[in-house]
């Protein structure tokens, strides 16, 4: 992803409930969903339709016969096609029809059974013309992941395309109006209009309908592959109606792909029982049409949205369709995807969209069916030891033991008991969550039992991560607290502590580890000068705090109500200026959109550092709930533009999106963007939370300031907003199960309030002072079903936060903050000797470098709030960098001055023993997720390994008098016997010493040390060692081995670009242990390349040293845990 090269012009364009293509180039890339089956119907821009039974189903595709030829519907001159309510409608122009002909085409996959139907008519015909249905193409053959976009070895347009061998085992036989064609495991009978005549046609000719045509025998060809074709004439003004069934199946060919079944602990999928003996009336054909046309549209219709934003107007239909999709009715179950991954899962997020749309009995059924299963099995006296067989990187023994729901390699509980506790917010239903309570209680312990770990002086507690959220693979914490998981437990104690009161249970356990997390979290995770939790904090080695957080620990701790609101305004500066961002443009594109990566960690590895549509809905979510509309909308209007309407599939919930620089686009329809979409829309956009355990709904709109209108509809309410001149207006129609009051927080317009009413009369409201960002009202009103709420406002508007400011620390730094200052708050400590004179805030600059933020509580006539003032610090800039600095194109002229220092003696490895050890302390004594114990790969890929070859270096070293040269002329020592230790390692595993030092000598102007050794993302953005340069005068040079600027992994280079995986500033030069290949990277020319190097590379590092003192030592120090840091020789450029 490089700057100015990732534009994509708009390929769906919103019209009502709509998503329109014209002439559109996709084929087999929407998704139609029917029943609760794996069975679907792949339509496109273009109507050729491939069905999937699960694998491949054959291909149906139509063509138009007419007195001036034939030609397939694909390559008609003119398509509009519209994916309306989870159908696809086509209309089609072509002269073969005449001028003002248009044939109207609508596809839907039943719900009643697995197949397909179509509605066709022909409208302002004066040529007569036939239809043309070509089928057949039966293998029941699986893709890799259900052939889903992004995940076969070839695009879907063309993998679902049919190819003759595909027909080879396919028996047809023609029926009157009828046809079947029979495969091994499936038969598959279509119904065609009256006096239709059906042929079978030469599957060599599919491309070719003319030859297709003349190839037509009543009878099947032996010997020869085979489709069924039917004709039928086109009546103007007279619908027609084909459909295609499944009408038998085989019992076996039903299992989960075994990469599911790795995950889900199960091995079936649901299959809708086929029964010939119910087959499909011809005459039925119409009321069965009509039917199921009208259930999709109720389905589509279920949650709706009228707002100026036309994109997010259409999208709601389309998530409804999904999350419909993802649902199982056989199951009672959640499914984890609508194409991929359709297989039962407590998580990730999808089963938030049962309450956010209004189906609280599926939300219910859900949780009943893993709480069914949780394991309550008595409590082992001690857990078990990490696997062995998974090189000690997961510990599913332990995992599974009482309290856990789901038997699989992942930790879904936390994400399913969040479901449950806010399902109880949505219904209050005390009875539920009493039956429930039990399970909730093991789950708890089940959490303390295998997560819970203890720092500091006070032991206060944090939770480890195991595999609790979408981003878990090679996600691992080894023992550590993660601020995620943390802030997890911590919002379910909070919660178990108010239900047990309303049940008349003992809250006191529950309220006492909640006061003991939010302090733990607060003083070992919330990085006070930054302003932000830390990702997580290590158990072993330095215990080092992580500061690089990522998209989920932002939006996780903000969602479960960790922070304060001045808290949670300083964490989204966070997301302002440390997540990645990559702009949403291009042609007919809204402008101002934007989506974002997960992290800025590298080196890449799957699900770290990604672009995934959940993701960044979850955080524009998070902006919501700290108070930032302005920066939320912008990456909600990103999100959906970037996967509905850019991508492949309209209307598509995806997971991963084309902006993801490894997997791109990549699945359709995914249960955890579609739970975490419906939660975003309902709690972000319109700010409805409902909190029934308090017999109240809180309305917090997040509009864009430019709107004046906005409804939505929703199965327990409906909601509209209207703004005429200086009034807004608010109606709220409740369908809930329990009476509600509304508590209502509007952003203040004016600094003054004219008057307030609630059904027409006068009502009181309070100015919320501690609000954030934007000045705030409330207005409470009395229990009831229908509200009116009125404000009009008068005074000005209310001053807007000043921009940014640049200024260095020592500087002093002046701000207006528009409004009477009343008090301020400091949190990041950014300012020395502060004072406010008016409206005006002084001081002196003392804060870290990066962007601050200072609060002003400030009042303007009627109103108080805090206004954010924020200053970028930038980073102290050094006389002359020390790094980097090398023309490796120039050579040295006086190589006299290059003085190599002999390193045999400190020497403790080969370099090639780097991924063959055995690293087993210190690790984790708890359940937990870790490296293997052989130093590479992840607890997902506990097998993975590379080889380190470093025979070219060797072979070169062995020429050459145990020396390589560098591009400059700058000699390098390092042996060239094979089995002679080549490698000084320092690292925190106990297999090498921490730190090893190497007496100097001498003065010298310049170091040249060749590195070797491992880095991971999860050691991203810190400091994984230091060089430290010690002169004889006590002072001293630091070199920062931070991954990735000064730090680079052995196995690969780095992929870098300009977005998620930023490195801005000069490469270093690597050298191909293979090949004692030297190679100058250069910045600009580099980015878009990276990956793994054939037996690894080394890294030169070019270090500037002064060249007035006297040396003492240079001394490697491994810092961060996991990572080993190798010396492998040493050049000294002595003064002229």
């Amino acid at each position: 992803m490089l700057a100015g090269q990732i534009g994509r012009p708009l390929r769906y364009r919103p019209q009502g409930e709509d998503f329109v293509i014209v002439n559109g180039t996709e084929f087999f890339n929407r998704p139609l969903y029917g029943g609760s089956s794996a069975f679907r119907v792949d339509a496109g821009d273009q109507p050729e339709f491939s069905l999937y039974l699960p694998g491949r189903g054959g291909n149906l595709r139509l063509g138009i016969e007419a007195e001036a030829g034939v030609k397939w519907l694909h390559e008609a001159l003119f398509c509009e096609t519209r994916y309306h309510a989870g159908t696809m409608r086509y209309t089609v122009k072509d002269p073969l029809l005449g001028l003002d002909a248009i044939l109207l085409i609508t596809a839907l996959a039943p719900k009643s059974a697995e197949g397909l139907l179509l509605s066709i008519e022909i409208k302002g015909a004066k040529i007569p013309a036939k239809l043309v249905v070509a089928y057949g193409g039966i293998t029941a053959v699986r893709g890799s992941r259900d052939g889903d976009i992004g995940t076969e070895k070839i695009a879907i347009r063309n993998y679902f395309q049919l190819r003759p061998e595909y027909c080879e085992s396919n028996t047809i036989t023609a029926g009157t109006d009828s046809f079947t064609v029979q495969s091994k495991r499936t038969t598959m009978t279509a119904l065609l209009p009256a006096q239709s005549e059906i042929v079978t046609g030469n599957a060599n000719q599919w491309n070719d309908l003319a030859q297709l045509l003349s190839s037509a025998t009543k009878t099947q060809a032996d010997a020869t592959p085979s489709v069924a074709l039917g004709r039928f004439k086109l009546t103007p003004g007279k619908p027609a109606y084909v459909s295609l069934r499944k009408t038998t199946n085989a019992p076996d060919g039903q299992e989960l792909l075994k990469t599911y079944q790795d995950v889900a602990a199960t091995s079936t999928i649901t299959t809708v029982p086929s029964d010939s003996s119910q087959g499909w009336d011809p005459a039925d054909l119409k009321e069965l049409f009509d039917k199921e046309q009208e259930l999709l549209l109720k389905i589509a219709r279920r949650v709706t949205v009228d707002t100026p934003d036309n994109f997010l107007n259409a999208a709601l239909p389309a998530l409804n369709i999904a999350a419909d999709a993802v649902w199982d009715e056989n199951k009672a179950a959640y499914l984890h995807g609508g194409v991929a991954w359709r297989m039962r899962l407590l998580g990730w997020r999808v089963s938030y969209a049962g309450d956010a749309l209004g189906w609280h009995e599926r939300t219910r059924a859900h949780f009943d069916g893993y709480a069914s299963q949780q394991n309550t099995t008595s409590i082992p006296d001690s857990l078990p030891s990490a696997s062995e067989k998974d090189n000690r990187s997961r510990n599913e023994p332990a995992l599974h033991t009482n309290g856990d729901m789901t038997a699989s390699h992942y930790d879904m509980n936390l994400v399913g008991v969040d479901a449950f506790f806010r399902h109880l917010l949505w219904t209050g239903d005390l009875d539920y969550a009493r039956k429930q309570w039990p399970v909730i209680e093991r789950h708890l312990a089940w959490e303390r039992r295998l997560f819970r770990r203890e720092f500091g002086a006070e032991k206060l507690p944090l939770y480890e991560a195991y595999a609790c959220i979408w981003a878990s693979d090679d996600l691992s914490y080894n023992g550590g607290g993660g601020s995620h998981s943390s802030a997890y437990n911590l919002y379910h104690n909070r919660m178990a502590s108010r239900v047990s009161r309303l049940l008349g249970l003992d809250p006191g356990p529950y309220e006492r580890e909640a006061t003991l997390l939010e302090r733990g979290m607060n003083q070992n995770l919330w990085l006070q000068d930054r302003g932000w939790f830390a990702e997580w904090k290590d158990m072993l080695g330095l215990q080092k705090v992580h500061p690089e957080a990522a998209a989920w620990t932002f939006y996780h701790t903000i969602d479960s109500e960790v922070p304060s609101p001045l808290q949670a305004w300083q964490m989204t500066r966070q997301v302002d200026t440390r997540l990645p961002h990559l702009p949403v443009y291009g042609e007919g594109v809204p402008t101002g959109m934007s989506t974002i990566a997960t992290t800025n960690w590298l080196p890449y590895t799957w699900s770290l550092n990604n672009v995934v549509m959940a993701e960044t809905v979850h955080t524009a979510l998070g902006l919501w709930q700290a108070g930032r509309p302005d920066a939320a909308y912008p990456l909600l209007g990103g999100a959906i533009l970037d996967s509905m309407y850019l991508g492949i599939c309209p209307g598509n919930v995806g997971m991963c999106t084309w902006y993801d620089a490894n997997r791109r686009e990549s699945q359709r329809d995914f249960g955890d963007g579609i739970g975490i979409l419906s939660r975003t829309v309902l709690e972000g956009v319109f700010g409805i939370t409902p909190n029934l355990l308090a017999g109240e709904v809180h309305i917090r709109p997040g509009f864009p300031a430019d709107w004046d209108h906005a409804s939505i509809h929703h199965p327990d309410f409906d909601v509209g907003y209207t703004r005429h001149n200086a009034t807004d207006s608010y109606k709220v129609e409740s369908r809930f199960s329990l009476p509600v009051s509304l508590r209502l927080d509007l952003v203040a317009r004016a600094d003054d309030i004219a008057s307030v009413t609630i059904n027409g009369h006068p009502a009181s409201y309070s100015i919320l002072s501690e609000s954030v960002g934007r000045p705030r009202i409330r207005v409470v009103t009395p229990a009831s079903a229908k509200f009116e709420i009125s404000v009009q406002w008068r005074g000005s508007v209310p001053v807007s936060a000043p921009a940014e400011t640049t200024v260095s620390n020592s500087k002093t730094w002046r701000l207006t903050a528009g409004a009477k200052i009343m008090e301020l708050s400091d949190p990041q400590n950014v300012l020395g000797n502060p004072t406010i004179q008016g409206d005006v805030v002084s001081g002196t600059i003392t804060g870290a470098e990066g962007h601050r933020t200072v609060f002003a509580r400030v009042s303007q006539g009627k109103l108080v709030w805090w206004q954010p003032l924020a200053v970028n610090i930038p980073a102290k800039q050094q006389a002359a960098p020390i790094i980097f600095t090398t023309d490796w194109n120039k050579r040295i002229a006086n190589a006299e001055r290059l003085d190599p220092i002999p390193l045999s003696s400190i020497f403790n490895d080969r370099v090639t023993q780097i991924f063959r050890n055995a690293y087993l302390s210190p690790r984790s004594p708890f359940t937990s997720l870790a490296l293997p114990t052989h130093g590479y790969g992840a607890w997902c890929k506990p097998a993975a390994n590379f080889e380190v070859d470093d025979s070219g270096l060797r072979a070169t070293a062995g020429k050459n008098h145990g020396r390589i040269t560098l591009p400059n002329g700058v000699p390098l020592l390092t042996p060239g016997e094979t089995e002679q230790p080549n490698v000084a390692f320092v690292s925190q595993w106990d297999n090498y010493p921490r730190e090893i030092t190497v007496p100097l000598t001498g003065h010298a102007q310049k170091s040249y040390l060749l590195m070797a050794g491992s880095t991971w993302a999860m050691q991203s953005r810190i400091d994984n060692g230091e060089l430290v340069i010690a002169y004889t005068d006590g002072t001293s040079t630091r070199l920062a081995l931070e991954n990735p600027k000064t730090w680079w992994p052995i196995d690969q280079d780095y992929f870098i670009d300009d977005y998620a995986f930023a490195n801005p500033g000069p490469l270093p030069l690597r050298v191909n242990l293979k090949t004692a290949e030297t190679r100058v990277l250069d910045a600009i020319k580099f980015k878009g390349q990276g990956g793994r190097v054939a037996g690894g590379a080394a890294t030169v590092l070019d270090l500037t040293l002064d060249p007035l003192k006297e040396l003492k030592s240079i001394t490697v120090r491994a810092l961060a845990n996991d990572v080993v840091i190798g010396l492998m020789s040493v050049t000294l450029e002595r003064p002229e």
